[in-house]
C-alpha cells in the first residue's frame, strides 16, 4: 500500500472507480459493517467537502461516508500485480474509523 492524497483519491475514483459495483466496509469502534453498492460515486463540493454517494437510475444520490476527518489514505493498485485486477482505498479517519473501499476496475 502506498500514501495517497485526498487529490489522488478523487483522480482514483474519476478515472476507474466511479459508477462500479463496490464492497465498503466501515470499521468504528462499535463493529465492523460490510456493504456493496451497485454505483458509487465521489463528489465533491466546492467547500472540500468529499462524499461517497450511492447513485440511483434517476441520478439521485444517497450519501454514504463523508470525508471530514481524514487522518491518512491508503491506496493498494491490485493492476500492479500479475494477472489482477481492482485495487482497494484504506481511509482512516482522526477518530479511529476506517473506510475500505473494494473496488475490481
Amino acid at each position: 500500500m502506498k500514501k495517497i492524497t485526498l487529490e489522488e483519491m478523487q483522480e482514483v475514483f474519476e478515472e476507474r472507480i466511479n459508477g462500479r459495483c463496490v464492497t465498503v466496509t466501515h470499521e468504528t469502534e462499535n463493529g465492523i459493517s460490510p456493504a456493496t453498492f451497485n454505483n458509487i460515486e465521489l463528489v465533491l463540493y466546492k467547500n472540500g467537502e468529499i462524499h461517497f454517494c450511492e447513485q440511483d437510475e434517476e441520478a439521485h444520490y444517497s450519501k454514504i461516508f463523508k470525508s471530514s476527518n481524514i487522518e491518512e489514505i491508503d491506496f493498494l493498485d491490485y493492476t500492479n500485480m500479475p494477472g489482477q485486477t481492482g485495487g482497494q482505498i484504506l481511509i482512516h479517519y482522526k477518530n479511529g474509523d476506517k473506510l475500505d473501499i473494494t473496488a475490481d476496475f
